[in-house]
């Protein structure tokens, strides 16, 4: 089997709950092509998720180098950052998510909850609007959105985005 099939597999695996079963997976496409940035970002993927915080970053840091141009791993290693309270690096993440991937609103809503925890509010509605503006159907970044004008005393702005 060659090393992206490798990876394939250990997605199945992942997403069956046989998480040390896709790691050796992994492993194994890793030792078999160490450029293959799917196998970095997928194992990344599963320590996140099983709050391995420190091995996701090491392994979506590879394949940010591996694949400079991929949004979606600045993505995943943002939410990282952002479950580890790391707002700052969450939000250098975000942006970068955001240049190579404009139109990816869960990049905007989440760098907007990151912004709402570091205490800036202004950019966090900033943020929830523009995700609005490309998804109109998200009630979460309605709904969060109200919370921050509802913060800030604009309470007919909150109101209105509690529907």
């Amino acid at each position: 089997m060659n090393a992206e099939g490798m990876v394939q597999r250990g997605i199945v695996y992942q997403q069956g709950g046989r998480y040390d079963e896709a790691i050796a997976e992994y492993k194994k496409a890793i030792e078999l092509t160490p450029q293959l940035d799917s196998a970095y970002f997928n194992r990344g993927i599963l320590y996140w998720e099983t709050g391995m915080y420190d091995l996701a970053i090491m392994d979506l840091n590879q394949s940010i180098v591996l694949n400079p141009n991929c949004a979606v791993a600045y993505y995943k290693r943002g939410n990282v950052y952002l479950d580890k309270g790391r707002f700052d690096l969450a939000i250098s993440d975000f942006d970068a998510t955001i240049k190579l991937s404009p139109g990816f609103d869960s990049a905007y809503f989440n760098r907007a909850i990151a912004h709402g925890n570091m205490g800036q509010v202004d950019a966090a509605i900033d943020d929830y609007s523009k995700a609005i503006e490309i998804n109109p159907n998200r009630p979460d970044a309605y709904y969060n959105r109200a919370i921050e004008y509802r913060d800030i005393f604009q309470y007919d702005l909150a109101i209105a985005d509690f529907y």
